[in-house]
């Protein structure tokens, strides 16, 4: 039974409390003052989003890192996990337009019949949704598999983008479902409860995935799936689990040799060969209504050209060049993740997550030279299994919140 005295269900309140205020502020906030009516391409956090944001996530981290008995509390967190999803979802994006960018790739196929793959936004110039559109001047760059999801929520909306908005942001409220009972699975058995409040009450996955409604989510459920596959020992499985989390955003391909190698040593060949069968089966069969030949991965050529990170911009104040220094950051990357794989090679008993957490780490601060504060999400359920202590905690906000802060001066003072 839990009392009203009791701190942490007051600290659980007064999140709960702050998260129901807080979002529909930093919605009305942005709407009404901070992004002018007329130019609906320019979506980033505001002030009073990074301030207000700032104050959840600090309080969240005074919670979580509270040695308590988090069983006791599931029935009031899942209650809080509930009430704050449903008004995120009911809630209009905040401060991306990839929403609109996943539908308008929908509506390419769908409404125009033509492949999204191959041809831009700004060619349909009198669509009422291209003002929404950021990114008009690249074709879709995500994975077939989160296309053909695109497309399928686009035809049930029939066109309706409130609607579209809404069945995505439901989507991404599934797999952060499926997601956290799958961590609640693999994680040890006196820490389940606070890998699962870690992730499921944690305001970036709310920000991210149910105001903003980033995709990043499907891509994180099926990597977690592979790891809950390789605990369960169903290794047929775990190579078609992450092809498809790639075939929905490419960033988990970094993973891949990792998993390979996991799997190979814990099964037998013909075991490897069938999964690698099946997993190719998915690969072609997911790009069967798309591809046409190298045209295809135009907007995935285009994207890794572009650079948006911290230590990039580094290059214009010391004037280093650019291109050298994204080959020495990929080198460097690529010599580090060789260490660790020669490491796996030569230790019997070492764990999966933690190289997974590692590597996910060292890509995104070295080697993602377009880096997004969403990006760092897929760091939340390695860490929730890994159990989260206060030094990977701190410094997870802390990295998210000073991207924020960085994509704010980098659109507003410094360009």
């Amino acid at each position: 039974m839990i009392k009203f005295a009791d701190k942490n269900y007051i600290l659980l309140a007064i999140y709960f409390i702050l998260s129901l205020v807080f979002y529909p502020v930093i919605y009305l906030y942005n709407n009404k003052y901070y992004f002018p009516k007329e130019d609906y391409i320019k979506y980033l956090e505001s002030p009073a989003t990074i301030a207000l944001l700032s104050i959840l996530i600090a309080l969240f981290t005074i919670i979580i890192i509270q040695k308590v008995n988090w069983q006791k509390y599931l029935k009031l967190i899942i209650i809080v996990f509930l009430l704050i999803s449903s008004i995120l979802i009911s809630l209009p994006v905040v401060s991306s337009s990839d929403i609109f960018q996943y539908i308008f790739h929908a509506k390419i196929y769908n409404q125009y019949k033509q492949n999204p793959y191959t041809l831009y936004p700004y060619q349909f110039p009198d669509d009422i949704l291209l003002d929404k559109v950021s990114d008009r001047q690249i074709t879709a760059i995500y994975g077939p598999v989160w296309t053909l999801i695109s497309i399928g929520l686009n035809k049930i909306s029939m066109n309706d983008l409130e609607l579209n908005v809404m069945l995505i942001k439901i989507l991404n409220f599934i797999f952060i479902i499926l997601t956290a009972l799958l961590i609640f699975k693999i994680a040890k058995p006196n820490e389940k409860y606070l890998a699962l409040f870690f992730f499921i009450l944690n305001p970036i996955i709310f920000y991210e995935f149910l105001l903003d409604g980033h995709n990043d989510i499907a891509m994180i459920f099926f990597i977690v799936l592979a790891i809950y596959l390789l605990k369960t020992k169903k290794y047929f499985w775990i190579l078609p689990a992450s092809t498809l989390s790639i075939l929905i955003k490419p960033l988990t391909i970094i993973l891949l040799p990792i998993i390979f190698l996991y799997l190979i040593k814990r099964t037998n060949l013909s075991n490897v060969i069938s999964s690698i069968i099946l997993s190719i089966i998915i690969f072609i069969l997911s790009w069967l209504p798309f591809y046409q030949g190298i045209e295809t991965l135009k907007g995935f050529k285009k994207i890794s050209s572009q650079a948006s990170h911290p230590l990039l911009y580094l290059t214009n104040l010391f004037n280093l060049n650019l291109y050298y220094t994204k080959i020495a950051m990929l080198i460097f990357f690529i010599i580090i993740y060789l260490v660790v794989i020669i490491y796996i090679l030569n230790i019997k008993r070492h764990s999966f997550t933690n190289f997974l957490l590692f590597i996910s780490i060292l890509f995104l601060l070295i080697a993602s030279f377009w880096l997004q504060p969403w990006y760092l999400t897929i760091l939340i359920p390695l860490i929730a299994v890994k159990i989260p202590n206060n030094k990977l905690v701190y410094s997870l906000n802390i990295v998210y919140l000073l991207l924020i802060v960085y994509g704010f001066l980098a659109d507003n003072l410094i360009i």
